[in-house]
């Protein structure tokens, strides 16, 4: 798999070249199941600059000391009006912009949300449709590990060594 700007993505756990669980996530997004099992998702517009019409979970970037729970919740609030219950963090994403958590929670039933940013479209998707849908890449790679029950995906390019380097380095 390619990445907007060519990147393959990689699904393996390092166990000994993991970063430590108190780097804060940069993103906060949500792994919504419906009572049927259905995943809720965003379609993006075609003329998205990150992911044209491809399906990406819901979520979006943590501001400045914000609880990663919190910036969930008000992610979903915003996106799609959804106020959601208890959310459980699954997995993490290691990208070349910082961690991405991803929360696992009970989602709205079909057909009783709809996205609020024009252009955006709520979809729900079988679970068995998952690894056939045009996902983006990063959202992909974490949706493939969370399928395959491992807790942290990687970026390509950002694999786990260099990214333990760079969140540890200091400048001069």
């Amino acid at each position: 798999m390619s990445g907007a700007a060519g990147q393959s993505v990689h699904c393996r756990v390092h166990p000994d070249l993991l970063p430590p669980s108190d780097v804060p996530p940069a993103y906060c997004c949500a792994i919504l199941l419906d009572r049927a099992g259905r995943l809720l998702l965003e379609r993006r517009p075609s003329d998205d600059a990150d992911a044209p019409g491809q399906l990406t979970c819901f979520g979006g970037g943590r501001e400045a000391g914000e609880d990663p729970l919190i910036c969930l919740r008000r992610e979903l609030l915003e996106e799609i009006g959804f106020a959601v219950g208890i959310a459980s963090h699954v997995l993490t994403l290691h990208t070349p912009a910082g961690p991405a958590w991803f929360y696992l929670a009970e989602g709205p039933l079909a057909g009783t949300v709809r996205a609020h940013e024009p252009g955006h479209e709520a979809v729900w998707l079988e679970r068995a449709a998952l690894m056939t849908a045009p996902l983006a890449d990063w959202h992909d790679a974490a949706l493939r590990a969370w399928h395959s029950g491992e807790p942290e995906a990687w970026v390509q390019g950002m694999r786990p060594r260099e990214w333990w380097i760079k969140k540890n380095s200091r400048p001069g």
